[in-house]
């Protein structure tokens, strides 16, 4: 049973590595979160791949999550938790993270 306000929203589950990208699912009516890679990362991450798993608005090609495999670093996007700015400070008080290889640039 879908959840309230996800019923017949597509998303796309890709694998982005050194190799390029693969779909690996299509789902629906699911809620646009992170949690929902975290069966495809576990899969990745036991045979050995590194890169980004990316949850895709099937529909807009909107970026809505990512999980990168190599840090274990969860971002969840569909919150409208964009990256800082250089040079600000977080909530939190701790620096920003610098960029990373592999990271993805949101608009």
């Amino acid at each position: 049973m879908a959840k309230p306000g996800c019923e017949g929203r597509k998303y796309r589950v890709e694998h982005r590595g050194s190799d390029g990208a693969r779909v690996l699912a299509t789902v629906t009516d699911v809620f646009p979160h992170r949690e929902t890679l975290v069966p495809y990362v576990s899969r990745l991450l036991r045979e050995g791949k590194s890169g980004q798993v990316v949850l895709l608005d099937d529909a807009s090609d909107a970026v809505v999550a990512t999980y990168c495999l190599a840090s274990g670093l969860q971002r969840n996007y569909s919150w409208g938790s964009q990256p800082r700015p250089p040079g600000t400070e977080n909530p939190a008080g701790r620096p920003n993270r610098p960029p990373q290889k592999g990271d993805v640039d949101i608009d």
